[in-house]
C-alpha cells in the first residue's frame, strides 16, 4: 500500500499518512451527493451516492459510482452510474472499457468528480445526440474514514 510523506507544520518531523494529501478544487457549482453506505442500490434516496467495485467479462475491475437525481427533462428520479478514478484523473478509456472520470479527495470526507458529467438520452431518430438528462459536476460529501475504494484497487 503506498505511502505519502508530508512535513508538519513544526518541520521537525513527518508524518506518514496511508491518505493521500487532500488535493485543493476550485469552487464550482457542484452539487453535493451524500454518500451512503447501502446493501442495495435502491436503498439510495434523492441525491445520495454510493462506489461500488464492478467487474468485466475480462476480469477488469474499476469502482463505479451510483447516485440518484432528477432528471434535468422532467425531474422524476433516476439513477445515475459512471465508472470513477479514486485518486486518479479522467480517463477517456478506463478499465470498464469507456470513460472513467476522475475523482480526488477535497477534505477530509469530500472527494470531487472531474470533468463534470453528462448523461444523454438515447440517440434520436436523426441519429444524433439525445438531449441532456443530467449534466453536473459531482462532489461526493460525508465519506466516512476507512471506505475501500478510498486506498484500494476493486
Amino acid at each position: 500500500m503506498p505511502e505519502t510523506q508530508r512535513r508538519s507544520p513544526n518541520r521537525s518531523r513527518k508524518e506518514t499518512s496511508l491518505y493521500p494529501p487532500i488535493v485543493a478544487v476550485a469552487t464550482c457549482g457542484c452539487v453535493d451527493l451524500a454518500y451512503r453506505t447501502v446493501r442495495w442500490i435502491e436503498d439510495l434516496a434523492l441525491d445520495e451516492c454510493t462506489i461500488r467495485s464492478a467487474a468485466g467479462a475480462e476480469q477488469r475491475a474499476w469502482w463505479q459510482l451510483w447516485a440518484r437525481v432528477r432528471r434535468a427533462d422532467t425531474g422524476e428520479p433516476f439513477y445515475v452510474a459512471v465508472p470513477v478514478n479514486p485518486n486518479g484523473p479522467y480517463v477517456e478509456v478506463g478499465p470498464s472499457g469507456r470513460r472513467t472520470w476522475g475523482l480526488a479527495r477535497v477534505g477530509e470526507t469530500d472527494w470531487q468528480v472531474s470533468p463534470s458529467i453528462d448523461v444523454v438520452g438515447d440517440l434520436r431518430q436523426d441519429g444524433m445526440r439525445g438531449p441532456s438528462l443530467w449534466h453536473e459536476t459531482p462532489r461526493v460529501v460525508g465519506v466516512p474514514p476507512g471506505e475501500r475504494w478510498t486506498i484500494g484497487t476493486p
